[in-house]
């Protein structure tokens, strides 16, 4: 019996990444965006927890 034997190549993307954070000082992280070269995309964005005051 012989198994068939898979080979997959997946070749180098540079995915760009952009954040948010409340300020420079304990800072949290409140958003977070990628976009791969490929233009697929991802956007998060928490919506309590921080003051908009203090976002940098």
């Amino acid at each position: 019996m012989q198994l068939a034997q898979a080979v997959f190549v997946v070749p180098s993307m540079r995915i760009f990444l952009d954040t948010e954070f409340t300020d420079f000082q304990n800072a949290h992280l409140i958003s977070i965006g990628l976009v791969a070269e490929d233009g697929r995309e991802f956007y998060a964005e928490l919506f309590d927890g921080w003051d908009r005051e203090h976002r940098t």
